[in-house]
């Protein structure tokens, strides 16, 4: 950062965490509302499970562990894609889990996204 202006990379990368606060959050919501409606306890404690799973990536990103948030936003993106998607195909009603997979799946493709381009500019795909 540069006085007021800002390198794109770098804005990128720091402001990555607002897409996972926004994901956590948003299935947060959903499973205490699932609890409150319709007193879905395995709905409540996954949406729980997944949302605070991108909640700590996005703490991640904010701390400057980069990669580190992307891959748990990947994996968390694609463990909940998987398993709405296969929610989607038995489900009579596919609104909720539609729209929960595809949150899995963009949030899945823009982890990946940044994981490659974080990976382009050097960093390691291991921890060192």
């Amino acid at each position: 950062e540069y006085g007021n202006f800002c390198l794109l990379t770098h804005c990128t990368v720091l402001m990555s965490n607002h897409l996972y606060y926004t994901a956590g959050g948003s299935l947060v919501l959903g499973g205490v509302m699932a609890m409150l409606k319709k007193r879905s306890l395995p709905s409540f404690v996954a949406s729980l499970s997944f949302g605070g799973m991108y909640l700590l990536a996005g703490y991640f990103i904010h701390q400057g562990n980069y990669m580190k948030g992307h891959q748990l936003a990947a994996v968390t993106s694609g463990l909940l894609s998987a398993s709405m998607t296969h929610r989607l195909m038995k489900a009579p009603k596919k609104t909720i889990p539609g729209l929960v997979a595809t949150l899995g799946f963009t949030v899945l493709g823009y982890s990946s996204w940044k994981i490659w381009q974080l990976y382009q500019d050097g960093f390691s795909l291991r921890p060192e």
